[in-house]
């Protein structure tokens, strides 16, 4: 739905996209923090029982609640930084596969 937003109000301009900035904008604003469910699925995790952890959502709440778990920071893709199965064999971490928002960057890892 993103995507087709975007399309329609930036395509006409040859500047960066509106959408994602608001989109970024909006999501740095909420003071939201790792509820529950993202520290069971860390708690799940670091038991050995998942070593991947597939995302459709922006937020890094998951990291998050690694962070508080752990003094060892979790990996975390987004789209074009996910390596290949193949040629990482020891691969984990988080893949957020519509983008992710990282907090210094001006614009989600869309």
């Amino acid at each position: 739905m993103l995507g087709m937003l975007e399309r329609r109000m930036d395509s006409a301009t040859n500047i960066k996209s509106s959408v994602r900035k608001v989109l970024a904008e909006v999501l740095r604003a909420s003071k939201a923090s790792p509820a529950s469910i993202h520290r069971s699925l860390m708690q799940f995790a670091d038991r050995g029982a998942a070593k991947t952890i597939v995302r459709t959502n922006f937020d890094l709440l998951l990291e998050g609640a690694a962070a508080k778990r752990s003094s060892q920071a979790i990996q975390s893709y987004a789209l074009g930084e996910i390596p290949r199965r193949g040629r990482h064999e020891a691969f984990s971490g988080v893949l957020h596969i519509h983008g992710a928002l990282n907090a210094i960057r001006p614009e989600p890892r869309i």
